[in-house]
């Protein structure tokens, strides 16, 4: 998987999908992991020592994902931290083995609901994926309120089913619940134009929670039947399968996603040193820039990289994030949702709640 004598010192192992669907996905995060270790190397180091980046591939599969944590955690040149993963694929028993091998874990994007929670508690700074929920009802409220929404989810995805399960929460706590009606996948057997006109029977918006391979078959249908319909689905769901199918048929369509920082004021000169190095802060890049810094951060407050030393100083006091200050309860995050509204112009996603 990567030489032994390419470990160094201070150790940091980025675990995100480099081949297969999600791969731009991981590619960010490692890019955003590997730039903010060139800076902090460039100045000196971290409490003295280089820092050395090794990116692993989970393959967003359960037992690799398992396996890599067990191999990991019995070695002698252990990382110092894991960043990541990308995939929830069998989160909490691969945290539980790193918490019990002492290997502090920063997860840098949202995680489902259901598996948020694990042994050790690693700092997660990115929430949940049921937060888009939220911040998708204040979006409708301020631009559709009245319209009909339809989610489509697969009930064989136990992360889809979560955010589905959330978005009619919120619709049913604001007064909305008649407004919002749920449509599964598994029930039309992919024939997607049957199941386009019957959510276009009484739906104007429709939420996607599918496969990329689903979303973008099914995106392709509701716009041919209604060029007016507002389609929206997680961005992280849109993977090289939903690319190649829609091309560039993805003029206006809405994503939930990670917000972007490139017009942060909090954020200047970080956003500067960025885009010096190739990189624009709209991608998943930025947080895996913020997850080496909060972990180098905590190793400072902490004075060292002792495990049980870097877990006190992460549950105490506050972290500077791209987004304003951040701390931890129990792994948790402090702080409001960092989802946002995107809406696609060419190759451009501009956020626009």
């Amino acid at each position: 998987m990567w030489p032994a004598a390419a470990l160094a010192a201070i150790d940091v192992m980025v675990v995100a999908p480099q081949e297969g669907e999600y791969r731009r996905f991981g590619h960010e995060l490692a890019q955003g992991v590997k730039i903010a270790a060139q800076d902090i190397n460039n100045h000196g180091g971290l409490l003295g020592q280089q820092i050395n980046v090794v990116v692993a591939d989970d393959r967003c599969e359960d037992v690799f994902a398992l396996s890599l944590a067990q191999m990991l955690s019995v070695r002698d040149d252990k990382p110092n931290v894991i960043i990541g993963p990308y995939c929830s694929n069998a989160f909490s028993e691969a945290a539980g083995v790193f918490a019990k091998a002492e290997i502090l874990q920063i997860v840098p994007v949202p995680l489902a609901g259901e598996k948020a929670f694990a042994p050790g508690a690693p700092l997660k700074i990115a929430g949940l994926r049921s937060e888009q929920a939220a911040v998708f009802l204040k979006y409708y409220q301020h631009n559709f309120a009245g319209q009909n929404v339809a989610v489509v989810y697969d009930a064989l995805d136990r992360t889809m089913v979560g955010v589905a399960e959330a978005l009619q929460q919120e619709f049913l706590s604001a007064g909305q619940g008649a407004r919002i009606s749920s449509f599964d996948f598994a029930k039309y057997a992919d024939d997607y134009e049957i199941m386009a006109k019957e959510i276009l029977q009484n739906n104007q918006i429709v939420y996607i929670l599918g496969t990329g391979e689903k979303t973008a078959e099914l995106t392709l249908e509701l716009r041919d039947m209604d060029e007016n319909v507002a389609v929206f689905t997680d961005r992280y769901l849109a993977d090289e399968n939903y690319r190649e199918i829609m091309g560039f048929n993805t003029d206006g369509l809405y994503y939930l996603g990670l917000k972007n920082f490139k017009d942060s004021t909090y954020f200047t000169e970080t956003l500067v040193n960025l885009r010096l190095q190739g990189m624009e802060p709209i991608g998943l890049g930025v947080y895996g820039f913020a997850a080496l810094k909060l972990w180098a951060e905590v190793a400072q407050k902490a004075g060292g990289f002792a495990y049980d030393d870097m877990k006190k100083a992460a549950a105490q006091g506050e972290f500077m994030m791209p987004w304003g200050n951040m701390s931890f309860a129990n792994g948790n995050f402090s702080g409001n949702a960092i989802y946002g509204v995107f809406r696609r112009q060419g190759e451009e996603y501009t956020q626009v709640d």
